[in-house]
């Protein structure tokens, strides 16, 4: 399989695949190619039928995602910024730029005329190098929103003199530095109309949701340990929020298409984890849904067959988990309030979230767990023991919770079963109940925000 993969800067490499390739394999050999080990911050996206912008899921086959077109056309854009100086490399950072480039040409980050100056001689020096009259070209305009006087150019100027100098990476660098104290850094753009049909567009980052007018004027903006709920149904996103007075509003988003509104639940889900939590938890790494065939061979086969399957997220790391011991999260520090007395503690993003993401007539409930929250009951809390056949296995060692049998006697015989009280460990909180796939129901009253 041939694919086209365009680059931040327009420039188009070519691919090839298997024609069973996950996405994953291709970024892989794009990643390659450009010599970039950083590729955790990187994605691959592609156009929908309706125009809509798609992250293509690296878990899952390319073919199962784009129509039989060839050469597939994808881009390579960065999915989860940082701030420039965790970055290691720095054609992961002339990627980052470049694109940060395309945003600012696009109107998502907008700025304070002070710091459009500045980033506007940044850019020049980037593009054109050191000063020429006959060369420069300043961005001002489409950074500021306003035509520059007479004043500004020649202040513009002056700072685009004062960089002689500098090499492009280091430009690239101040550039990025200044990009990344803005409000809008590393904010994913959806386009969709609320329940009184005004479009709206709505930005999902590092730090909650924010919800603005199409020409990006802030409406409003939800964080994320308010969100109770994050629903995908069809065409239509719910977000479930607790307002001020401990009430619940409930927010509704209508996305052109089906695959649109789940590109926007993905983004949500994703983007939480990989900013507010410690690790991606396997309630996030293991939901999947099935095509028809796969739900056949999961019910007359093997429950856990692969045939079918489409996971739904493709996060594996968190930015916690990124980058090496003690140098953060990957963005700035996000307030969280510490936990109360006698209650486990939450993780930096606040309340776990519980995704409700329904196909069809089928509901599956995908509860988001930031680390620290456990995990579900239902499934065994440690491996197999003992393997036949393997040395040196050693006995799993079960929680002092966990009721254990008792040793027999001198004679050997079994002594009666004692009746434990069904009591749990101080603190311990309980997950709502995993419901399997093939299971329809309604909606269960448990299935509710952990406090």
């Amino acid at each position: 399989m041939l694919c086209h993969v365009t680059r931040p800067d327009s420039v188009v490499m070519e691919v090839q695949v298997d024609a069973k390739a996950n996405g994953e394999d291709c970024l892989n050999k794009v990643c390659r190619k450009l010599g970039i080990i950083e590729a955790d911050y990187f994605g691959l996206q592609f156009t929908g039928s309706k125009g809509e912008n798609l992250w293509l899921n690296l878990r899952n086959r390319i073919c199962q995602q784009m129509d039989n077109v060839t050469p597939c056309r994808l881009r390579l854009r960065v999915k989860f910024f940082v701030e420039p100086h965790l970055i290691l490399q720095e054609q992961t950072r002339h990627l980052f730029f470049l694109h940060v480039k395309e945003d600012l040409h696009n109107g998502h980050l907008r700025m304070g005329s002070e710091q459009a100056e500045e980033l506007s001689a940044l850019l020049a020096q980037a593009e054109f190098g050191d000063y020429n009259q006959n060369t420069a070209q300043y961005w001002y305009s489409e950074l500021c929103g306003e035509e520059p006087s007479a004043a500004t150019i020649n202040s513009i100027i002056s700072r685009h003199k004062a960089l002689e100098g500098s090499s492009q990476a280091s430009v690239e660098y101040q550039a990025l530095q200044l990009v990344s104290s803005m409000e809008h850094y590393g904010v994913e753009w959806h386009w969709a109309r609320d329940a009184n049909g005004q479009r709206m567009a709505i930005g999902v980052g590092p730090e909650g949701i924010a919800v603005c007018k199409d020409d990006f004027t802030l409406v409003n903006r939800i964080s994320y340990p308010i969100i109770q709920i994050a629903t995908q149904s069809g065409k239509s996103v719910y977000l479930t929020v607790t307002k001020d007075t401990s009430d619940s509003v409930v927010l509704l988003f209508k996305l052109i298409s089906n695959r649109a509104a789940s590109g926007l639940y993905r983004a949500i889900t994703e983007t939480h984890a990989f900013y507010r939590c410690d690790t991606v938890t396997n309630a996030v790494m293991m939901q999947y849904s099935r095509d028809f065939k796969g739900h056949l061979a999961s019910l007359f086969l093997n429950e856990n067959i692969n045939v079918g399957k489409k996971y739904v997220f493709d996060i594996r790391r968190t930015a916690k988990e990124r980058q090496p011991a003690g140098q953060g999260s990957g963005l700035r520090q996000l307030p969280h309030e510490p936990s109360p007395a006698g209650t486990p503690a939450e993780a930096p993003g606040g309340p776990p979230l519980h995704a409700v993401l329904r196909g069809g007539d089928r509901r599956r409930f995908l509860p988001l767990r930031p680390h620290g929250v456990l995990p579900n009951l239902r499934q065994p809390t440690s491996a197999v023991s003992r393997l036949p056949g393997r040395r040196g296995a050693r006995p799993a060692r079960l929680p002092a919770h966990v009721h254990q049998p008792p040793e027999p006697d001198a004679d050997g015989q079994q002594p009666a079963p004692q009746q434990q009280p069904c009591t749990h460990p101080p603190g311990l909180q309980l997950p709502p109940l995993l419901l399997p796939h093939r299971v329809r129901t309604q909606a269960l009253p448990h299935m509710r925000r952990l406090q």
